[in-house]
């Protein structure tokens, strides 16, 4: 994970002609990783890179950009919102309060929700007999399903799986994940084929970001703008590549979720965003993804059509 916010310094210091530096950690050299987003607030870190699940005590609608089931909207489209469709506004208007700092959208990973399982997955019945680490907007889903969710920082999940303190266990995507030892573990990978919004950010503390010149604050958002292509394309050939190698020397068995789990996630996600919409901080973000989903999901008719007619059988065949 730490591979996409030091490509992003990286670009900042070239481009720059080296007018910006960066001193870069990783979690826990400074402050623990849920305590980044404080701590750059505070200006205890200029800059800090972190998921915004880490903040839903003081953001609760910051979770909707953290590996969100969107069933309606494609990975296309996604991006369409983020950067043409008032996304970024959005987010600064968040964490405008709570956190003192610029958030710049930096990181989209190209994997759909997924599951390290000890156990098979054959039904939703299989699945709810499973005790699930997860968080955030996904842990959100599985717990409207009736799946019992344990939330766990990323470091004790391996040592969760290998005790059965957890069955298994979502994280991200195969190429992110990569290091961790998921696979010597949990040998099954189930992902599903509805689609997800995952972003991380960096956040710059506000003070430190009101004091670069506007041609600098202008590469920032430019940088951000290219690795958040940049991670969606690497993350999505290299999980392929490492997915196939988990296969082959690990001996993982990696399938789609069952169809009839991938509608149950479907049908939980809407009974959950009807719920969210009573806030009105979450209306807000539902409204304008609903307003990219109106505006273009005319090109995206392939993936989306279905859902659109409201045609689940047709969509049940499909997936099979």
């Amino acid at each position: 994970m730490n591979e996409m916010p030091k490509r992003f310094c990286d670009q900042i210091e070239l481009l720059s002609g080296g007018q910006v530096t960066f001193d870069f950690h990783v979690e826990g050299e400074i402050v623990p990783g849920m305590e980044v987003a404080d701590a750059c607030a505070q200006g205890t870190i200029d800059c800090a890179h972190f998921c915004t699940c880490y903040t839903m005590g003081k953001v609760p609608a910051g979770s909707l950009w953290c590996a969100q089931p969107t069933p309606n909207l494609t990975y296309a489209m996604k991006f369409l919102w983020a950067f043409y469709g008032g996304g970024t506004d959005l987010i600064q208007e968040l964490f405008a309060e709570p956190y003192n700092n610029m958030k710049l959208l930096s990181v989209t990973t190209g994997s759909p929700l997924g599951l390290y399982s000890t156990k098979p997955v054959t039904s939703v019945a299989d699945l709810l007999k499973l005790k699930v680490r997860s968080i955030g907007s996904k842990a959100r889903v599985l717990q409207e399903l009736g799946v019992s969710v344990v939330g766990l920082p990323g470091g004790e999940i391996v040592p969760s799986l290998q005790k059965g303190v957890v069955d298994a266990a979502d994280y991200d995507s195969p190429w992110t994940d990569q290091g961790m030892g998921f696979e010597d573990v949990a040998k099954y990978w189930y992902y599903s084929r509805v689609p997800r919004f995952g972003g991380h950010f960096v956040s710059v503390n506000r003070d430190k970001w009101d004091s670069l010149t506007p041609e600098l604050q202008e590469l920032f958002e430019q940088v951000a703008y290219d690795t958040t292509l940049w991670a969606y394309m690497l993350d999505t050939v290299e999980s392929v590549r490492l997915l196939d190698t988990m296969v082959k020397t690990k001996g993982v068995k990696a399938d789609f979720f069952p169809v009839e789990v991938d509608v149950a996630i479907m049908e939980a996600q809407d009974r959950v965003n009807a719920r969210l919409s009573e806030d009105p901080a979450f209306k807000k973000v539902l409204d304008s993804w609903a307003a990219v989903e109106a505006q273009y999901h005319q090109y995206d008719m392939p993936v989306c059509w279905t859902r659109f007619a409201g045609d689940r059988e047709l969509l049940e065949a499909l997936m099979k």
